[in-house]
């Protein structure tokens, strides 16, 4: 019985370094997904955020309060603030909790869902021709050294853009956008999205 407690220790600390593990190779996959292999896709529709993100999200959440991935429950954390004074830590510890399951879900849970979705447009979008459409510039904007350059169009009426490299945008950066026109060339995947496939500037 006295080892008890180095036995449920020992345990508790293999738990957490799998779960660190689990959450850094996830992470790690997320940054190579989004830099390497996420395709460019427009488009707007609610069934991306109720399908895609916040179903996948919320079962994430309670899959990570189920397996009690951080080796604390929820009963765990109310039980302690029934003893807790200080009114900050009663609403700070339930939010930092819950953003905590958000996190280890979105990298989980999100990235699959997002990957499968993904998948799943782009062999759509490969049995449609491509589209081209003559959209007038919204603006040419050079961004800070840990993003891309962007040239800013609406597509469908929503805001999008397309990431340049500095010295494809570099020309157009004193030129009033008013005066072109990017011509973009996308394949209709699923639920009103389009995949990029080309682009191009016209000066009008």
């Amino acid at each position: 019985m006295k080892r008890k407690p180095k036995v449920n220790l020992t345990r508790k600390k293999k738990i957490e370094e799998r779960n660190y593990r689990i959450f850094i190779g996830f992470a790690i996959a997320n940054v190579i997904y989004w830099i390497f292999f996420e395709p460019l896709i427009f488009g707007k529709d609610i069934r991306y955020d109720i399908y895609v993100f916040w179903i996948p999200m919320l079962l994430g959440i309670i899959s990570c309060s189920i397996l009690n991935v951080f080796e604390f429950s929820w009963r765990e954390l109310f039980s302690d603030l029934k003893k807790e004074k200080n009114i900050f830590w009663i609403l700070f510890y339930p939010i930092f909790f819950l953003l905590m399951h958000m996190v280890f879900s979105y990298m989980i849970f999100g990235f699959a869902s997002r990957v499968l979705w993904n998948t799943i447009n782009e062999i759509e979008s490969e049995k449609n021709k491509i589209e081209i459409f003559h959209l007038p510039v919204e603006e040419f904007r050079k961004a800070s050294s840990r993003s891309s350059d962007k040239i800013y169009f609406k597509f469908k009426n929503n805001l999008e853009s397309i990431p340049v490299d500095e010295e494809v945008i570099k020309p157009y950066l004193n030129a009033n956008p008013d005066d072109y026109t990017i011509v973009l060339g996308v394949r209709k995947g699923i639920w009103n999205h389009y995949l990029f496939e080309s682009w191009d500037l016209e000066k009008d």
